[in-house]
């Protein structure tokens, strides 16, 4: 009888820079360590169902792969890549058509004004990490 030891591959996958957001492609490719198997190589199976070692994803969602030591059938876990779905602009519809972005953004808020007010006195919008408020008469505002 005889035993081999074999060591298990390790993957990961590089995520590009900045916010992930649907509607633009990134590539993403699942890295072995160690680089090459030979001589079969490496096998990938992405949750997608692709097999190739670079897939190019613009849906929202998770990526991840499964890469195989095709020599001795040990597999690893690529870490998950995550494409945020894109926020709901209807309420600004005067915006641009997207906010997923590391660049500044303007925003026209759509709000009731009588003549002669503007949106400055009227209202303070209090931007949060993920999300925004909305106050009236921002002088009560309790933080």
């Amino acid at each position: 009888m005889c035993i081999y030891s074999t060591n298990s591959p390790t993957a990961f996958i590089n995520p590009p820079g900045g916010t992930l957001c649907a509607g633009n492609t990134y590539s993403l490719t699942a890295t072995p360590t160690p680089p090459t198997a030979p001589p079969a190589g490496y096998g990938y199976l992405w949750n997608n169902t692709a097999t190739t070692q670079t897939i190019n994803a613009s849906a929202a969602g998770v990526y991840y792969a499964a890469v195989t030591d095709l020599n001795t059938g040990c597999s690893a876990m690529t870490n998950p890549i995550i494409i945020n779905k894109g926020p709901d602009l209807s309420l600004f519809p005067s915006c641009c058509d997207t906010i997923c972005s590391d660049k500044p953004i303007n925003i026209s808020v759509p709000l009731p004004l009588a003549p002669g007010e503007n949106i400055c006195t009227k209202y303070g919008i209090i931007w949060l990490i993920i999300m925004y408020l909305l106050v009236h008469n921002p002088v009560h505002v309790i933080y």
